[in-house]
């Protein structure tokens, strides 16, 4: 069965002027070929030859996807069994086949109507959103309904086809205005695995033209939308049968959904009409069922629930893990031979031996850092001096068992050309030292070079002892010196290798001699100059640095230092609560929190209210809130009930005189008189979110992520503003988060640390730096205001001799989230899941 199969299905009538046959259909001059053409076949003929194999690839755990495309009236409803009257279709004869099975299934049920989702099984009609998941397009807020049953299939499907948009035209009476789609899912174990598979059933809207429909006004305006959703699958049809490198599944909703049905097995049944009228529209929907025939898709077969590879990578990062704290811990077990603490503890000894595991057992391990911590024993002369060499009396016996050894410096020690620039500048140049100097043609074995690196080291470390004012060598330093010599050796051996192919010693000698540079670096910087009279002295480089800002001439106030006028005394701390906002109803303190729940506060903790994703809160006669596009009041403890259903998410909510004021997610400004239900005004007066909106005294404010705050004043004898909104200049420099009204003043509280005063829409104070961070929240009182930043400080301001001045301050200890100042307390809700409760006294 290829996985993408077209079958047209011909609507009776005796006036039928296209000559079909078995799979192939003749409209005006042009021949289409088909898998098969039904003409005067039953539901249940057209199910059991055409359906049931998709119904079996279904149910062994494979995507599966039904379509019913063409123009309106050709019957696509009909054939899926969405008509009003009860006579199985597709979807029915399909429940009725997988119900015999003893399956459970799970289903959901929505429509496309204008450019928006509905679900249709949701008592309340509100458009939903789509988001673009990792492998998936997901449906926010979609009911998904389970079933178990071919009876309770049935009433879930007639109770969303009554939900459905249905308008009568001149070419169909019951005319479906909106594209449907009902998907079953199966959850199963299929060999040993879970399996989740999907059956999508769409009955697309029909194509129209108004000239035919004569339809006008709204009916017009959904012909449109319907027409351009089929135009959008036209053109994704189009480009995946010309198979372009980009596909327009993103033109319009419709086809976003349908990109996520495409991963495996398609069926699209093309519902055409004989008519000679209908000539023109089944020609074209021939015309796009033919190219859809010639596409290849991929399928998803067999799509897994679980994350079997995860879990099997997961496990063996974990292993690895386990391995190397093992080779540590017995490392540092066998590093237990060095009497020195320092030694036995140093990072690069444990992972030296670490390494020498590898390739040696531990008893001969434990003889070579014997024969290291007494080889360098004599590395100490009695006068502290350090000795221009170090024995290698154990090179050759190590050399002798392990020389075989010797390709795997190449994995262990990378190449390097790092040894240049340390012989450069780090290390002081060779001196004569006695030894014979290097030919550069000879062959420089990886001990010579290592020799060297430990006789620079060592001359560092001696001329350091000598001076006047040798600096104590910190453990940080014996580290970095450490670590030094480790990046040196490895450097050397890389050279090594590129000089020659016959180098003598082998990976392990020169691990080995690592250690050896580290005992004897360590042995110098330990050693007890007492006896010889030298005072150490610890030197201490003071860096200072000016981290105060400096402050912009262009701004129109710079604060003062604070002076201190209030006192913040805490009264209690309410723990195990992430708050959002607070609000003063009827005498009690109410919150929402980041669990999605609504909880008032009076002496003990209780819960109100539970609702998806809570966000606004807001206290009249009645307490209402938001959740997402649903303005909602609440009623009773548990209860709630819809106000109205907006387009777009609530970010910030105000009421005065039954009037409510929402902003969206879109930057968008709705008005809504609620005794009425009506929408007073709705415009868009930001590019990006409204977060906050005050309204007093007629002046209405408003601050938004695109960093400005607008300006309007609102006539409530009118019910309208009176005129366009004006942005207040100059603007933050980020988001203004909160708004507040202090004294006839607003103030606004930005993400760019900065508290600005406008007084009837003209600036009257800035303060730039008002807080380290940027500022999250704020609430004002009588005699004060006060604002909480992300670093946890909350600080209380006043207006002092036309200036704002910080008057008092407390820390939390984490992000402020939200605040309420009530009188003389103060409630302050942290990130780290407490509320404070304040009491702000003058002194």
């Amino acid at each position: 069965m290829p996985n993408v199969c077209v079958e047209v299905r011909i609507r009776p009538n005796s006036r039928n002027v296209l000559e079909f046959s078995n799979n192939k259909i003749i409209a005006g001059s042009k021949i289409y070929t088909f898998s098969k053409v039904h003409n005067r076949v039953s539901q249940t003929t057209l199910f059991n030859t055409s359906i049931l194999p998709y119904v079996e690839r279904f149910v062994s755990g494979e995507n599966c996807t039904i379509l019913a495309y063409g123009q309106t009236g050709s019957g696509k409803t009909y054939t899926m069994g969405l008509t009003h009257i009860n006579e199985k279709g597709i979807i029915q004869n399909s429940l009725e086949c997988i119900f015999k099975r003893g399956l459970t299934l799970a289903c959901s049920f929505i429509e496309i109507y204008n450019e928006e989702i509905y679900d249709l099984m949701s008592e309340i009609r509100v458009p939903l959103n789509l988001r673009q998941g990792l492998e998936d397009i997901n449906i926010v807020g979609l009911t998904e309904t389970e079933i178990s049953s071919y009876s309770e299939a049935l009433e879930v499907l007639q109770k969303g086809n009554e939900n459905r948009t249905t308008k009568s035209t001149k070419m169909n009476v019951e005319s479906s205005r909106s594209h449907a789609m009902f998907t079953l899912s199966l959850r199963q174990t299929v060999s040993d695995r879970p399996v989740e598979s999907r059956m999508s059933f769409v009955d697309l809207a029909g194509s129209e033209r108004l000239k035919r429909t004569e339809c006008s006004g709204h009916t017009a305006r959904e012909s449109i939308s319907i027409n351009a959703g089929l135009l959008s699958l036209g053109n994704v049809i189009s480009a995946l049968y010309l198979k372009k490198p980009h596909v327009p599944f993103r033109d319009s909703k419709l086809t976003r959904i349908l990109q996520k049905c495409l991963n495996g097995y398609v069926l699209l049944i093309s519902c055409v009409s004989g008519l000679q009228e209908d000539l023109f529209e089944t020609t074209n929907t021939l015309k796009y069922a033919s190219r859809a025939a010639l596409i290849a898709l991929d399928k998803k077969v067999h799509v897994e629930s679980d994350k079997d590879k995860q879990i099997v990578l997961n496990l063996k990062k974990e292993i690895s893990a386990l391995k190397d704290e093992n080779n540590r811990l017995r490392a540092a077990a066998l590093c237990s031979g060095f009497k020195n603490e320092k030694i036995r503890n140093h990072p690069v000894v444990v992972e030296l031996i670490s390494r020498l595991r590898r390739y040696e057992s531990e008893d001969a391990i434990r003889s070579i850092v014997e024969n290291t911590r007494n080889n360098n024993a004599s590395v100490i002369n009695k006068d502290g001096r350090g000795s221009n060499s170090i024995s290698f009396a154990n090179k050759d016996a190590v050399n002798s068992n392990v020389g075989r050894d010797s390709h795997i410096a190449n994995e262990v020690f990378p190449k390097s050309t790092f040894v240049e620039r340390i012989h450069g500048s780090v290390l002081p140049k060779k001196q004569n030292t006695g030894r014979a100097q290097i030919n550069e043609k000879s062959v420089i074995s990886e001990a010579d070079i290592i020799k060297e690196n430990i006789e620079n080291i060592s001359k560092i470390h001696l001329s350091s002892a000598n001076t006047n004012y040798t600096s104590e060598v910190n453990t940080e330093e014996q580290s970095a010196h450490a670590n030094q010599l480790f990046t040196m050796n490895q450097a050397g051996m890389a050279n090594a290798r590129n000089s020659t192919t016959n180098s003598e010693p082998s990976n392990i000698s020169t691990l080995v001699s690592s250690i050896s540079n580290v005992v004897k670096m360590e042995n110098v910087g330990v050693s007890d100059d007492s006896s010889a009279g030298v005072v150490r002295k610890k030197r201490t480089k003071l860096v200072s640095f000016d981290l105060e800002p400096k402050p912009k001439k262009n701004i129109l106030f710079t604060p003062l230092k604070e002076t201190r006028r209030v006192s913040f005394n805490l009264i209690e701390t309410v723990t195990d609560q992430t708050p959002l906002s607070f609000i003063i109803h009827q005498g009690k303190v109410f919150f929402n929190c980041a669990d999605s729940k609504i909880r008032a506060y009076d002496s003990k903790l209780s819960s109100i209210v539970s609702d998806d994703c809570i966000r606004c809160l807001y206290s009249s006669a009645n307490l209402y809130y938001s959740s997402r596009s649903l303005l909602k009041m609440f009623i009773s403890t548990g209860r709630s009930l819809p106000v109205y259903a907006y387009k777009n998410e609530i970010s910030s909510l105000t009421i005065q005189n039954n009037l409510v004021f929402t902003g969206h997610e879109d930057g968008s400004l709705n008005v809504l008189d609620i005794r009425s239900n009506e929408v007073l005004h709705s415009s868009r007066i930001h590019s990006g979110a409204v977060f906050d909106m005050i309204l007093a005294e007629g002046k209405f404010f408003s601050c938004s992520r695109d960093h400005s705050v607008k300006f309007n004043e609102f006539c409530a004898d009118r019910f309208r503003f009176s005129h366009d909104f004006i942005s207040l200049s100059p603007p933050h420099y980020d988001s203004v988060s909160k708004l507040l009204y202090f004294k006839d003043r607003c103030i606004s509280l930005g993400r760019d640390c900065a508290i600005k005063v406008w007084n009837d829409g003209q600036p009257f104070k800035t303060v730039p730096y008002a807080h380290d961070s940027w500022i999250k929240s704020g609430s004002s009182a009588n005699d004060y205001f006060v604002t909480g930043c992300k670093n946890g400080i909350v600080k209380c301001w006043d207006f002092i001799d036309h200036s704002v001045r910080c008057v008092g301050r407390v820390d939390v200890g984490s992000s402020v989230n939200c605040m309420l100042a009530n009188g003389n307390e103060l409630w302050v809700g942290a990130q780290s899941k407490k509320i404070y409760r304040y009491c702000i006294e003058k002194e």
